[in-house]
């Protein structure tokens, strides 16, 4: 007698973004390819920048790397689970980005169109 059994796992398959905003920092971006369908190449390139994730970025006289993973929470909803790396050998400044943090990322769905609808800090972990 055979016996199938299957347990829902999925293959995920990641894919890596690369772009540079506009005030020269460099974004490596991770997440499997289904939420590359929603979450576009051009929509993050638009809508994501520095100025989200590192404080009085005007100011600093570094540029930064953000490595980021995108989570799907639900259909309007993603966790953005990201490190930030200053460009830098200030020790003040690298301390200050040390471990991970969670952001949310809301969207708006208007007919086939997306738009961003607010990015907010969840929490830091150590």
């Amino acid at each position: 007698m055979f016996i199938a059994l299957s347990f829902g796992f999925q293959s995920v398959d990641n894919s890596l973004i690369e772009f540079t905003d506009e005030y020269g920092n460099e974004f490596n971006i991770s997440s499997s390819e289904s939420v590359f369908e929603t979450l576009t190449v051009e929509f993050l390139k638009e809508n994501l920048n520095g100025t989200y994730f590192v404080k009085n970025l005007a100011e600093s006289e570094c540029d930064y790397n953000i490595g980021i993973e995108i989570y799907k929470i639900n259909r309007n909803n993603y966790r953005l689970r990201l490190m930030v790396i200053p460009e830098t050998d200030n020790v003040r400044e690298i301390l200050k980005y040390q471990g991970f943090s969670n952001y949310k990322l809301k969207i708006k769905r208007k007919r086939k169109l997306i738009e961003l609808e607010s990015i907010e800090f969840m929490y830091g972990e150590i």
